[in-house]
């Protein structure tokens, strides 16, 4: 059941960019299931169709927007200093046995900031060639 309806709201989402007579037909359906015909206003699906199929290039301009100066260098920083406040802390803790200190050390090593966005949308070279077969 899953499989079908994954591929029927991938079929319906692929409407919007199909003829004025599958968009009706859409409509109609929608008039007999949910007793509407309302519609994502057309700026909205204009905005949405930009935004999945250029993902980064639109993310690239909101973080051009978005992100001051070397914001995420300074969170990532004062994240990398809070760690190692947190692992010296550990010593300085009576009721931890070394082996637990240790594992604690390991993971707070072992988190994965992911802060703001990917470096990757900021390399020219990488969103270059991620479009570079787009035809428009």
């Amino acid at each position: 059941a899953l499989p079908i309806y994954l591929a029927w709201r991938n079929i319906m989402d692929i409407v919007n960019s199909l003829s004025r007579e599958y968009k009706d037909t859409r409509s109609a359906f929608r008039k007999a299931l949910y007793g509407t015909t309302s519609e994502t206003a057309v700026w909205r699906r204009c905005a949405n169709y930009v935004n999945d199929n250029l993902e980064n290039a639109v993310g690239r301009l909101y973080v051009h927007e978005a992100f001051a100066g070397q914001s995420k260098d300074v969170v990532q920083d004062m994240i990398a200093e809070i760690r190692e406040v947190f692992i010296n802390t550990l010593e300085e803790l009576n009721w931890m046995d070394s082996e637990t200190k240790k594992k604690a050390e390991q993971k707070a090593r072992a988190i994965k900031e992911k802060i703001g966005f990917s470096s990757d949308i900021m390399d020219d070279t990488k969103l270059n060639n991620e479009y570079q077969d787009l035809n428009y």
